[in-house]
């Protein structure tokens, strides 16, 4: 059975300040939640059109995405960057956006196998951005089998 690599991702262009690591200590719990909820309800929409358009493009392919996968976490700041955990913290409605829509099956290093996180500056706040983007092989089978 053939395999194609293929990158999956999801941009955001604000984190909602009671998701990261120091927001979540500050705000209310049902702030967190809806924030989180609104989060991952958007890219579960974009994920599910992404999605769609590869399962039309790869006729005879499965999801999700079989083994390794990695998960990239890119941020594109101005002003004070998010750290590594606050970042880690502020994607992971995302992440789980994946798993739900499912592009991959689970978020856990089982099958999450390298996780890296980059960041540049800018030079303007507009250009600021999160893309978490995940790579991983899709199967393609044989229709006649």
């Amino acid at each position: 059975m053939p395999y194609e690599f293929i990158d999956i991702s999801h941009t955001i262009y604000s984190v909602p300040k009671s998701l990261t690591k120091n927001g979540r200590a500050r705000s209310h719990w049902r702030t967190q939640h809806r924030e989180t909820q609104e989060l991952k309800e958007t890219a579960m929409f974009e994920l599910l059109n992404k999605k769609n358009i590869l399962e039309e493009k790869y006729l005879h392919s499965e999801f999700p995405l079989e083994l390794p996968i990695t998960a990239t976490v890119h941020q594109t700041w101005c002003g004070k960057p998010l750290d590594w955990d606050g970042l880690a913290s502020a994607v992971a409605p995302i992440v789980d956006a994946f798993t739900e829509v499912g592009i991959i099956k689970d978020d856990s290093p089982q099958y999450i196998t390298d996780y890296k996180m980059t960041a540049e500056r800018t030079a303007h706040r507009k250009d600021a951005k999160i893309t978490v983007t995940i790579n991983g092989s899709i199967c393609e089978y044989n229709a006649e089998s």
